[in-house]
């Protein structure tokens, strides 16, 4: 979350509706692709990309909340992941399988690590 501490650090306001629209374009995709296979999900999260890119800040800052927010949406703390784990699970097999930049899956990849969700291969 290099991005998004270093915009927090100089006092970037902007960042919580960065994040705000990420988890909105999230929940988007989640509820129009709830049936859909994970290739044909990870069709549609690839095609997102730029949104994500567009309305989070730009390029990089925007790969990094996209990857992160993929998981960070469905965690709290009261009961970590709790009857949400498996559509985490799910986001996160449809991102790994699509055609996202490597920056974007690699933030993925860390958000979890860091959050230690168990995602089958």
């Amino acid at each position: 979350m290099h991005y998004t501490i270093e915009r927090l650090v100089q006092g970037d306001r902007a960042i919580s509706e960065y994040w705000a629209r990420a988890v909105d374009l999230w929940r988007v995709l989640r509820e129009e692709n709830k049936d859909s296979s994970l290739e044909d999900f990870g069709r549609k999260i690839h095609a997102a990309q730029s949104s994500f890119e567009q309305n989070c800040g730009g390029r990089w800052i925007g790969q990094e909340i996209m990857g992160w927010a993929a998981v960070a949406q469905f965690y709290q703390s009261a009961d970590t992941f709790g009857d949400r784990e498996d559509e985490a699970v799910r986001v996160v097999r449809a991102f790994r399988a699509s055609w996202c930049s490597s920056e974007a899956k690699a933030w993925l990849n860390r958000a979890v690590a860091d959050y230690d969700l168990e995602v089958p291969v």
